[in-house]
């Protein structure tokens, strides 16, 4: 088929069975490239536009030479004609997150080196995993520029969670790729990644592997909070540059999105840091950043939209998930000046929530956007008034034993090796 002035050299032979012919059902159709293009590709002038309609020597579009090169002390060849467009897909075996760098040999033509990501093979195409809200705006793949010689890339925007890396080349040329490797950016205060303070260990692998992998989402979770993603997503390349916090760690609800301060995703997540890592500093970072955001009437923002929209108050019940952060904080550290530095706060966060309790002592949210920020407003009619227990000191947790370990990646990961 063709389009303006560039003929496409992809080609349709299909065979269909004589009995679906002419039938209501749908029909599945599979189209793969092959080194001769079938009859169809001459179909509607495909050829006309090169050498007066005959078909260019093979290949029709593009090759790769030793794909797994390019990250095993060798180089991985990417070559093409204005038709093509060859990749390599790359499987990190793990959620990883950060910044791709590669050297480029330019040997021919300047064409762009297209860098697609995915958490899953099954959606990975050039186009990635459309993982923006909304949806399908922004341009999730990332270009790198090239010049003639060779050069040190690094893909200016993080890329939060992928596991998948497809690495094809955008226009006509030849690349030789060397050196790739991943800039690990989750958890960037942290000075061991894999030196867990806590531990857990258990007769059944699957409990294991369940422990540990919330331990490290929680640490994919945790970003710079200069490197949030921008709400809502806009057209053109995505970027992961928003301020969503202060200080030089905060835990979000997502490594790819929303990359955001959730109060409701933190009492979650929060717990999940001081007994895993240790570190407790992305989760004080976060309930502080929410404090400060404390509206006239005591209420506590359960959200911060990025710099562009600033803090959010249509999550009411949030207000409430804040308290529990906060005392949560101090129970598993102990930290007297970070509680007493929001005492007066939580105090009138306390009486805004009050503010909003009906005569059975059940909160309404009403003017807060009801739970979850829906608009659900009422009460739920199964709730019971909160008894004296409800007000009883919570006791302290046993602190669990330190032993090292844990499936973490260094700060310069390597991939698996590739398939074509």
């Amino acid at each position: 088929m063709w389009s303006g002035d560039k003929a496409g050299l992809v080609h349709y032979d299909v065979a269909v069975p004589a009995h679906l012919v002419g039938s209501s059902k749908d029909i599945r159709v599979t189209f793969r490239n092959t080194d001769k293009p079938g009859p169809g590709a001459r179909v509607h002038a495909v050829w006309t536009l090169y050498k007066d309609g005959q078909a260019p020597a093979a290949p029709f579009g593009g090759t790769v030479r030793n794909p797994s090169g390019a990250f095993r002390n060798g180089t991985t060849t990417l070559g093409s004609n204005e038709y093509g467009r060859p990749y390599v897909v790359y499987d990190f075996g793990q959620e990883v997150g950060g910044q791709i760098q590669v050297t480029a040999d330019v040997r021919e033509g300047s064409p762009r080196i297209g860098l697609a990501f995915s958490e899953s093979a099954q959606y990975l195409t050039t186009a990635s995993d459309y993982s923006q809200d909304p949806v399908g705006l922004a341009t999730e793949t990332h270009y790198l520029e090239t010049k003639n010689g060779r050069s040190a890339l690094t893909d200016p925007v993080i890329r939060g969670g992928f596991r998948y890396l497809m690495v094809f080349l955008d226009g006509p040329g030849e690349v030789r790729l060397s050196d790739l490797r991943l800039k690990f950016t989750a958890d960037p205060a942290n000075p061991d990644l894999d030196g867990y303070k806590g531990a857990f260990l258990s007769s059944d692998d699957t409990l294991n592997r369940l422990w540990y992998a919330g331990a490290y989402t929680v640490q994919m979770s945790t970003i710079d909070p200069a490197t949030g993603r921008p709400y809502p997503g806009q057209e053109g390349p995505v970027r992961n540059d928003a301020i969503v916090g202060e200080g030089d760690s905060v835990i979000s609800d997502g490594a790819k999105r929303d990359r955001m301060i959730w109060g409701g995703d933190n009492a979650v997540a929060d717990p999940v840091a001081y007994l895993s890592t240790g570190q407790a500093g992305p989760a004080a970072s976060a309930v502080g950043f929410m404090a400060k955001g404390q509206a006239a009437d005591g209420q506590i923002p359960g959200l911060y939209l990025t710099d562009k929209f600033g803090y959010n108050m249509g999550w009411g019940e949030y207000a409430a998930w804040w308290v529990h952060n906060y005392w949560t904080h101090y129970l598993y550290t102990g930290d007297q000046a970070f509680f007493d530095k929001w005492y007066d706060a939580m105090k009138k966060n306390v009486a805004w929530l009050e503010s909003n309790a009906g005569d059975d002592g059940l909160l309404t949210m009403k003017g807060a956007s009801g739970t979850w920020g829906y608009g659900n407003e009422a009460a739920a009619p199964t709730s019971r008034p909160c008894t004296s227990r409800c007000s009883a000191r919570p006791r302290r947790p046993p602190r669990p034993r330190a032993t090292p370990g844990s499936p973490v990646p260094t700060a310069s990961a390597r991939p698996a090796p590739p398939r074509r």
